[in-house]
């Protein structure tokens, strides 16, 4: 009797910590609950904010290249200069006619090949050597490669010889290299000759004390520049020598 006394007394017992831990546990489930909700809530946020710099970020580099190509100088030079590198690379290209120089006068790019002349070469008297717009003879030109060359004859021998090229796209007069095999002293040549891709024939001829000499030379107008590429000796009363290099 007693032990179902207190068997009775236990059961109720047991299911008064049962609803006691039961009522205890509901709200730390529930703080549990709200902090994953605000956990995800913040998640959300971070994630709109990143969207929206990296939206910001994009359209700030985009303002700045139209700016830039647009306001900036430089851009629109470089792609002069692109213009200019696309036409030089070119490997050969041919001569429409080759001419005297004044003959190109009325050409609408003659007045700036002129005073560019004058700019490097300034008129000097009393020197029979020097580069003088005046003394230049042959020329040819190219409207493909949109070149003039021209040159200026020797006085005496190759003493006063200029062979130049002008870059009619960029308003520039550059000199020839003259690769003479050592020789200090040689006929140099009054005309350009025929065109084998990037190369020109040249001919040179001048009296050297009773004899004559005749030269052969090769212009690479790309590189320009000449080569001479034979060196001939005709004097009286002797057999033609001739030398090649």
């Amino acid at each position: 009797m007693k032990s179902f006394f207190k068997l009775s007394l236990a059961l109720p017992l047991s299911f008064l910590i049962l609803a006691m831990l039961s009522s205890c546990s509901d709200p730390v489930a529930q703080k549990v609950n709200n902090l994953d909700q605000k956990i995800v809530e913040l998640d959300q946020r971070i994630a709109d904010l990143e969207a929206r710099s990296i939206k910001a970020e994009t359209e700030s580099v985009d303002a700045s290249t139209n700016s830039d190509s647009s306001a900036n100088p430089s851009n629109q030079d470089q792609t002069a200069d692109n213009s200019e590198i696309q036409a030089n690379a070119l490997t050969e290209y041919p001569f429409e006619s080759c001419k005297s120089v004044s003959e190109y006068s009325t050409d609408d790019w003659f007045s700036k090949f002129k005073d560019a002349f004058a700019l490097v070469y300034p008129a000097k008297s009393g020197d029979d050597y020097y580069p003088n717009f005046a003394k230049l003879t042959n020329s040819c030109y190219s409207s493909v490669g949109k070149v003039f060359l021209f040159l200026q004859p020797g006085a005496a021998m190759n003493a006063g010889f200029h062979l130049f090229k002008y870059d009619i796209a960029s308003n520039k007069i550059t000199e020839a290299y003259i690769q003479s095999a050592g020789l200090t002293t040689f006929a140099s040549p009054s005309e350009f000759g025929r065109r084998n891709k990037e190369l020109i024939s040249m001919i040179g001829t001048a009296q050297k004390e009773a004899c004559t000499e005749s030269n052969t030379f090769s212009y690479n107008y790309i590189e320009n520049i000449l080569y001479l590429k034979e060196s001939c000796n005709k004097c009286p009363d002797s057999d033609r020598q001739c030398k090649n290099f």
